[in-house]
């Protein structure tokens, strides 16, 4: 994973710019998880990533109950699901690398991937196979190899 991606993501859990330059691969990213992120910093960035509550729910595996209460105060989300905003993150930022854009990584996020098993590619990030298998297929593409 590139250093410029773990960077954007790291900047879009909250942390500060020069505590994020420090991430140099994944597993600098395991302490963040297991600290958690605050509800709040991803109900926050809803509108930059131009997702819905519902996705969110999908991705997190829980109720609108759970995350209405998540927001308020300073509920920090569990690790399981700080862990899946943090395989978005990646997911989204590689793509971004890939395309060249938010918008044109967007559009192949929410596009029905015949390599995928003509599944969407951010319907899979909510396991890590799943999100294993959207980031083999970016690597694919930005190798020259399609699928």
């Amino acid at each position: 994973m590139e250093t410029v991606v773990l960077q954007k993501v790291g900047k879009a859990l909250g942390m500060r710019a020069s505590r994020s330059r420090t991430l140099r691969s994944e597993t600098d990213l395991i302490p963040v998880i297991r600290s958690r992120v605050a509800a709040k910093t991803v109900s926050a960035r809803l509108r930059e990533f131009q997702l819905t509550e519902d996705y969110l729910l999908h991705l997190f595996n829980i109720s609108g109950s759970t995350w209405a209460r998540r927001k308020r105060g300073e509920s920090l989300m569990s690790r399981t699901e700080t862990e899946s905003w943090v395989r978005y993150l990646l997911a989204l930022f590689m793509a971004e690398d890939v395309f060249g854009s938010r918008e044109a990584a967007l559009d192949w996020l929410r596009t029905e991937n015949m390599a995928l098993g003509d599944v969407r590619p951010m319907d899979l990030l909510d396991t890590g196979i799943g999100t294993d298998s959207v980031i083999a297929e970016l690597q694919r593409i930005e190798s020259g190899v399609f699928s």
